[in-house]
C-alpha cells in the first residue's frame, strides 16, 4: 500500500528560541515520505540564516523555508504553510510539541492507514482527557466520535496542534487558523471549525508525544488580559457557525459558563491588580449573561445560570467605573468619526 504523503508545518514566529531543536526532531523522523516546511515571521538576520543552514543540513531534501515579513501571528504563518503543502495529511506544530521519538510520525501514519479520518484529535499519554464513556464510543484510544460536538468539553484545551487534517478535507470545506488571536484561542476557534463541518473524527492518544502545557510558558500581564477578554468571542463564534437557538450552541455556553470560574481561579492575582480583574471579571460576566437572557427562554431556566455567573463579581468594593478607567489607562483607542450626528454623539457617549 502507498504511503500517505505527510506535512509538517512547523511555524517560526521572531519571539520564540526553540525552534532549533524542534527542527532537528523534526528531520529525525524516519518516516519516508515526509514534508517538512518551516514558515517564519520577521525574524532577524542571525535567525534568518539559522533557518536556512538548517534546511540546508537535511540530508534527506525533506525540508523547506518559507519566509514572510508582513504576517501579524502564528496563525497566519500556519495558513500560508498549509497553502504550500503538497501532502495528504498535514499537522500544524510550534514548540509545544516533543518529536523526540524518532517514530512519532511513523505512527501517526499507521493509524491514519488504519483508520482513514478527515481529522484526528491528538494527546499526548499523561496529558488531561476527556470522559470517554459519556464521548465516545468504547474505550479504545482511536474510535470515531459518536458526534463531533463531543468535542465541546475540549475547547479550552485546545490548541493548533491537537489537529491533524486531510488536506483535501480541510480545503474542501475551506477551514482555516483564525488569525489576529492568541494563541490560547486559536485553538479552540479551529476546533469549533471542525465540530460544524467535520464528521469522520477519531480521538488519538500518542505514546510517544509530549505537549507543553500553557501553564509552563511564562505570560505577561498584557497576554493574560487579552486572552481573557478573547474568550467571549469563542461564543459569538459559535453563534455565527451553529446559530444562537441550536442545541450546539446551548452546549457550548454551558461549557463557558461551567468552566468560567476555573479561568478566573487560575489568573494570577499577583501578576494583575484588583481593578483589572473586576474589569475582566465584567467582561466576561456581561457576555455570559447576554446569551443566558437569549437561549434560555425560561426564566425558572435563566436563574441558574445566572448565580453561576454572579459568582464572578464578589468584589463590591471596586466600582465599574474604576475598573473601566484602570483597563483603559493602558490602552489606545482608534475613533472613527463620520459626518452622522447621531453616530458621533453616540461614539463619544460610549467614551465618556
Amino acid at each position: 500500500m502507498k504511503e500517505p504523503k505527510f506535512s509538517l508545518i512547523i511555524a517560526v514566529d521572531h519571539d520564540h528560541t526553540g525552534y532549533r531543536e524542534l527542527i532537528k526532531q523534526a528531520q529525525s523522523q524516519d518516516y519516508r515520505n515526509l514534508e517538512i516546511i518551516i514558515v517564519s515571521n520577521r525574524l532577524n538576520t542571525k535567525d534568518q540564516l539559522i533557518l536556512d543552514f538548517l534546511v540546508h543540513q537535511d540530508r534527506k531534501k525533506r525540508c523547506k523555508h518559507l519566509s514572510f515579513i508582513k504576517r501579524s501571528c502564528l496563525s497566519s504563518l500556519y495558513n500560508n504553510g498549509i497553502a504550500c503543502a503538497t501532502g495528504d495529511y498535514a499537522w500544524c506544530i510550534t514548540q509545544n510539541i516533543d518529536l523526540k521519538n524518532s517514530a512519532s510520525i511513523k505512527e501517526i501514519i499507521s493509524k491514519i492507514n488504519h483508520i482513514k479520518p478527515d481529522a484526528i484529535y491528538v494527546y499526548a499519554s499523561g496529558n488531561p482527557e476527556p470522559n470517554k464513556s459519556a464521548d465516545f464510543n468504547g474505550n479504545s484510544n482511536s474510535k470515531p466520535l459518536e458526534s463531533s460536538i463531543s468535542l465541546a468539553n475540549l475547547l479550552h484545551k485546545t490548541n493548533a496542534s491537537n489537529l491533524i487534517f486531510n488536506l483535501n478535507t480541510f480545503r474542501s470545506f475551506k477551514l482555516y487558523y483564525p488569525e489576529g488571536w492568541p494563541d490560547d484561542i486559536q485553538g479552540a476557534l479551529l476546533l469549533l471549525q471542525v465540530m460544524r463541518f467535520i464528521p469522520n473524527i477519531y480521538y488519538f492518544e500518542h505514546q510517544l508525544l509530549r505537549f507543553e502545557r500553557a501553564d509552563d510558558r511564562k505570560v505577561s500581564a498584557r497576554e493574560t488580559v487579552e486572552n481573557t477578554l478573547s474568550l467571549n468571542y469563542i461564543l459569538r463564534y459559535s453563534e455565527i457557525l451553529f446559530g444562537i437557538h441550536s442545541s450546539t450552541f446551548q452546549l457550548i455556553l454551558e461549557q463557558e459558563i461551567n468552566c468560567n470560574l476555573k479561568v478566573f481561579a487560575s489568573l494570577d492575582s499577583g501578576l494583575l491588580n484588583a481593578k483589572i480583574l473586576s474589569y475582566l471579571a465584567l467582561s466576561r460576566k456581561t457576555t455570559l449573561d447576554h446569551y443566558i437572557k437569549i437561549v434560555y427562554k425560561n426564566v425558572e431556566d435563566q436563574i441558574p445560570k445566572l448565580r453561576q455567573t454572579q459568582r464572578l463579581c464578589l468584589n463590591k468594593n471596586i466600582k465599574y467605573k474604576d475598573a473601566l478607567q484602570e483597563f483603559f489607562k493602558y490602552s489606545r483607542v482608534r475613533v472613527h468619526c463620520g459626518a452622522h450626528k447621531t453616530a458621533t454623539t453616540f461614539i463619544q457617549n460610549t467614551l465618556y
